[in-house]
């Protein structure tokens, strides 16, 4: 299960944040993808390094949380 922020968080969040455009891109792309927190990860990782193979098969958020997890 992929972790998802609701409509609602979304909204709250922007709210916190209105103040801080460094932020605005992350908050724009997560609302492009419904809140999808895996796949704005990527999104943002490519758009700032271009690279979206990480190998494995796995995303590069699952591969950073596998990582930490150890």
């Amino acid at each position: 299960m992929n972790p998802q922020l609701t409509p609602a968080e979304i909204q709250e969040v922007q709210q916190l944040l209105q103040g801080d455009t460094s932020m605005q891109p992350a908050l724009t792309t997560l609302q492009q993808h419904n809140g999808d927190l895996e796949a704005s990860f990527d999104a943002l990782w490519q758009d700032k390094f271009g690279k979206t193979d990480y190998g494995k098969g796995k995303s590069l958020l699952q591969l950073t949380l596998d990582e930490i997890r150890t």
